[in-house]
């Protein structure tokens, strides 16, 4: 301070913001990075300072508040001069999780571009599909599951996304997401279920598991070795655990000759009440299942199907059937897992364990 007890920055004149800025040190790029201020924050911004941190509140970086904000130029600067996508605030939160919860799109599709971990925990396990779900934010769960979200990870409290799901947009997706074969391995090296599908023209070995996160030991391993993939689909009964066997002629003949009612039955909407406005409009609007084969989301909202989850229910039916037309073993049913105990010395067996 001088004699009149002021310090540097009280000196500074009004306009002179790039000299106040400096002098601001790291609360400046902090509050520059929350209002969304590009060229002043671009003067400031060095490898020493991108990852500063706000000591006074939350332990935020500026990418968080970037990312809260919704803030796409400010997050896009911070990331090119080497911003971490995955760094922790207070509460474990990443930038990501700030973006999926208040639905902002376009940042979360650039954070992902940066290798931000779509299945990042904070301090409750809260996944950044959690937050999305909570919240309703139909396009930010599509935008996570189609980049690896896994919608089986549970919270501090055993609750799924689906469970903190309240809009059917949302939940028609999760359901959708929980019902498809999945890798065996998360990117955070997670185990959890993949169910069996068998093909005509590939019998390689599958590997499935049913884990608990926090108990390793309750996994069960499948796999079915070309031999008895075989045998499985020679002698299998119809039931649960089961497959339903039918030629692979019979299967073209459905997929290809299936009236639009029994599409939309395939496509299990969750009430008759919600099947028949769209029946009827397909009727009006003399959609076939071979035009609609070729219509997109944008398509379907412009003749009158605003629910994304309706639309995404039949944009992801009608592949399904096409594919099944072509390829009558590619879509065997959920029903349809198959369960074979491995031997604790099976090598299939063993590679899980060492996950």
């Amino acid at each position: 301070k001088n004699r009149d007890g002021a310090i540097p920055l009280d000196l500074v004149k009004e306009r002179d913001s790039d000299v106040a800025d400096l002098l601001r040190g790291d609360n400046a790029i902090l509050e520059l990075a929350k209002k969304g201020n590009l060229e002043r924050l671009r003067k400031l911004l060095t490898p020493e300072n991108v990852n500063c941190r706000d000591p006074l509140g939350r332990n935020s970086t500026p990418l968080h508040l970037a990312a809260g904000y919704n803030h796409y130029e400010i997050a896009q600067l911070l990331l090119e001069n080497g911003s971490n996508p995955n760094a922790v605030d207070k509460g474990g939160l990443i930038a990501l999780h700030n973006a999926s919860s208040f639905g902002h799109v376009d940042v979360a599709t650039l954070l992902i571009n940066y290798h931000s971990d779509v299945n990042a925990r904070d301090n409750w396990s809260y996944t950044p599909l959690h937050e999305a779900a909570s919240k309703g934010r139909t396009q930010l769960c599509s935008l996570l599951l189609a980049h690896g979200a896994n919608p089986h990870l549970q919270n501090q409290e055993n609750q799924t996304p689906i469970d903190l799901a309240t809009a059917d947009d949302v939940k028609s997706l999760l359901l959708d997401a929980m019902s498809i074969p999945i890798s065996p391995t998360s990117p955070t090296g997670n185990l959890y279920r993949t169910t069996l599908s068998l093909t005509t023209r590939e019998t390689t070995s599958i590997l499935g598991a049913e884990t608990n996160d926090s108990n390793p030991s309750r996994q069960r391993l499948t796999s079915a070795s070309s031999q008895q993939q075989s045998t499985i689909q020679r002698h299998l009964p119809i039931g649960d655990g089961s497959m339903s066997l039918v030629t692979d002629e019979e299967r073209r003949e459905q997929a290809l000759h299936m009236t639009m009612d029994e599409f939309l039955s395939l496509c299990q909407f969750q009430s008759s009440q919600q099947q028949e406005p769209i029946r009827e409009l397909f009727e009006r609007e003399h959609i076939t299942l071979d035009i609609l084969a070729e219509m997109t989301h944008n398509d379907l909202k412009d003749i009158g199907v605003v629910a994304y989850g309706e639309r995404h229910k039949l944009l992801k039916c009608i592949e399904r059937l096409y594919k099944q037309a072509k390829d009558p073993w590619s879509n065997i049913p959920e029903r349809g897992s198959v369960f074979i105990e491995l031997d604790a010395n099976d090598r299939e067996y063993r590679l899980v364990e060492d996950e």
